[in-house]
């Protein structure tokens, strides 16, 4: 079990789920907290909020940001709040508190770069390569039940097309094959689409340079699926091969921007896209709020020795 050996006073900013059962974590392993623009603030006691920004910079030693740190790079990602916390004002209160450890995940280079100005120490949790793996897992799973609330068949014998195969993709590519899925992986390298194969999957390769003939392909390989399962950060899916595709299975993004299809193109075309980002947070984020902590409690064991 981790457990924070120094007891730190905690400060958590923003986020889903996760944030409000990390805070409770946190909390129950006997260190002070104080949130500010979480989840559900009514849960907490009146001594655990903290009126404003500067208010938590003053009195935590340790501060939290979510997962991502944010989603349009203007604000700090915050679910289902009132007030949005802009990512400058952030920077803008460490300047006057200092110095402390911050933690967040995916920081953007020019925050984590203004906060470690400030004289900060930056610590990004995606580093940590134990939570990136149990993340993949977690987003996985997120992902085959978005499939098992959207489709009408079962799982066993219906067709999926993944793209890319790198650990979220690995992950669900397995699951979905578990349960008796077909599975047809796309990807660039050819490691990727060798490991595959050699894991049982259909493959087809991308190619950077697109040719009519190859688009026709591709669109060929994708009318016989019923799901799209995207993974790559990259415009995979051009207008180009869209056009060409006579069916319009439902197209599921897990990745981040620019992702792996145009929305405008998907709008005109009227393909069927969701968007799924954080999914950790939506379907598990009990598991989710634990990893974080472990990856916590890691980087200040680690600080601390």
């Amino acid at each position: 079990m981790n457990s924070l050996k120094k007891k730190y006073s905690v400060g958590l900013i923003g986020g889903d789920m996760r944030m409000e059962i990390l805070a409770n974590i946190v909390k129950n392993n006997g260190c002070p907290i104080k949130i500010y623009d979480i989840p559900h603030p009514d849960r907490f006691n009146e001594d655990d909020i903290a009126c404003t920004l500067d208010g938590l910079f003053a009195t935590c030693d340790v501060i939290t940001l979510p997962v991502p740190v944010t989603r349009d790079k203007v604000n700090i990602f915050a679910e289902n709040t009132a007030c949005k916390v802009n990512l400058n004002e952030v920077i803008r209160c460490s300047s006057n508190f200092g110095p402390k450890i911050i933690f967040g995940g995916i920081i953007p280079a020019a925050i984590k770069e203004g906060l470690q100005y400030n004289n900060h120490t930056v610590i990004d949790i995606f580093d940590n390569a134990r939570l990136i793996e149990n993340n993949a897992v977690a987003t996985a799973e997120g992902a085959l039940m978005i499939a098992m609330e959207n489709l009408q068949t079962t799982i066993t014998g219906t067709k999926f097309a993944v793209l890319g195969f790198g650990r979220i993709a690995s992950h669900l590519s397995k699951i979905l094959n578990d349960l008796g899925g077909e599975v047809t992986v796309f990807a660039r390298r050819d490691d990727a689409l060798l490991k595959a194969r050699n894991l049982g999957y259909d493959t087809v390769k991308l190619e950077e340079q697109y040719t009519e003939e190859y688009a026709l392909n591709i669109a060929c390989e994708l009318d016989r699926v019923s799901l799209i399962f995207n993974t790559v950060p990259s415009v995979i899916l051009k207008r180009e091969i869209i056009a060409k595709m006579k069916c319009r299975p439902l197209y599921v993004e897990l990745a981040s921007s620019p992702y792996g299809m145009n929305s405008k193109d998907a709008r005109e075309l009227e393909f069927n896209t969701l968007y799924a980002p954080s999914l950790p947070g939506r379907y598990s984020p009990v598991s989710a709020a634990n990893y974080i902590f472990e990856a916590i409690c890691s980087s200040l064991s680690s600080m601390e020795s």
